[in-house]
């Protein structure tokens, strides 16, 4: 579906939907630049993309990881001049931004840690975006899917994260049709946690039976989501909105 074509992928390496997302489509041919950005603290972020290299590698896929700092545009413009630099294009970006924040401390957000919050959110994503235009203009075809973070703590700032990546998906949608380029956004509601491990994570991309008989919305069903929005069969739909399932 996806042979040859270059994906960008921002986010976590973790257990989540980046991860669910970056096997997802090499398993469809795509090759994967995924830039990992600061996501728990307490992880060990180049084990975590050590693992998902080795793992996409393992069943013949091509991937590479980069550590990004989403906010800093000299390390957003290494890591798109890298992913050209190996494959010679960048076809699509997933951009899975997120400041890395503890929801369950919330209640004790000063307003300048709210600030930084919101901002890290839409920041990190306009860098990533405006980073990967000029490539995609220059190729005449471009897919671009923001996922949004943990939605259903969204009211802690006021929604203006979420309406601020609904305006950048309807302005590039505007801006970029006549290039062959969409941008569509994914509200993921509670499926932000993936399989515990990659070779769980694995066959659920694979959709084997363990996945198959799920009762709610996991990173695998995003996942899948963005490989939509990114295939030929998607190429009309654009400044569009997609909200996954409370629960």
């Amino acid at each position: 579906m996806l042979s040859g074509k270059v994906a960008l992928i921002a986010g976590g390496c973790d257990h989540g939907i980046a991860r669910s997302t970056a096997l997802t489509l090499a398993l469809h041919g795509a090759r994967i630049a995924f830039g990992c950005t600061p996501q728990n603290p307490g992880a060990d972020a180049k084990a975590d993309a050590d693992n998902l290299i080795a793992t996409i590698r393992d069943f013949g896929g091509e991937a590479l990881a980069f550590p990004l700092e989403p906010r800093h545009p000299e390390a957003v413009a290494a890591w798109i001049g890298a992913a050209v630099a190996e494959f010679g294009a960048v076809d699509l970006l997933v951009s899975r931004v997120a400041p890395g924040w503890d929801a369950s401390a919330a209640a004790n957000l000063t307003t300048d840690a709210l600030d930084a919050v919101v901002q890290a959110e839409i920041e990190g994503t306009l860098l990533c975006i405006q980073a990967c235009l000029p490539v995609m203009r220059q190729n005449g075809w471009g897919r671009i899917v923001v996922i949004g973070p943990f939605e259903p703590v969204s009211w802690i700032h006021g929604r203006s994260a979420s309406h601020a990546r609904r305006f950048l998906a309807q302005h590039f949608e505007r801006r970029e049709r006549p290039h062959n380029i969409t941008a569509n956004l994914i509200h993921p509601g509670w499926s932000g946690i993936g399989a515990g491990n990659f070779d769980a994570a694995l066959a659920a991309a694979r959709h084997e039976s363990a996945w198959e008989a799920r009762r709610q919305a996991s990173a695998q069903d995003v996942a899948d989501a963005v490989l939509f929005l990114c295939s030929e069969a998607a190429r009309f739909i654009t400044g569009s909105q997609l909200f996954f399932a409370l629960e």
